[in-house]
């Protein structure tokens, strides 16, 4: 480690330690960074389901065109999924 940064951080679904490639300013971030580099079932997943919501992001954004509709429909969508 080079400087004081946090280059080990803890999957937050499994409990591996992860060694990551570069230095983070937190242990926090350094968690988060392992989290979405972990190849546990539980990370995979999470990282699944980020890609199908900034998927849909695109396609309403292509759809609708306008920034504020598409935050609008995404926040709507998120109402109605926890309805």
């Amino acid at each position: 480690m080079s400087g004081d940064g946090y280059t080990l951080g803890t999957c937050r679904y499994c409990g591996q330690v992860v060694s990551l490639e570069r230095e983070r300013p937190t242990q926090e971030a350094a968690d988060i960074a392992a989290s979405e580099e972990c190849s546990c079932y539980d990370a995979r997943e999470e990282r699944a389901i980020c890609r199908k919501i900034e998927n849909a992001q695109d396609r309403i954004q292509k759809v609708f065109g306008s920034e504020d509709l598409v935050q609008i429909l995404i926040v709507f969508g998120v109402v109605l999924r926890h309805a």
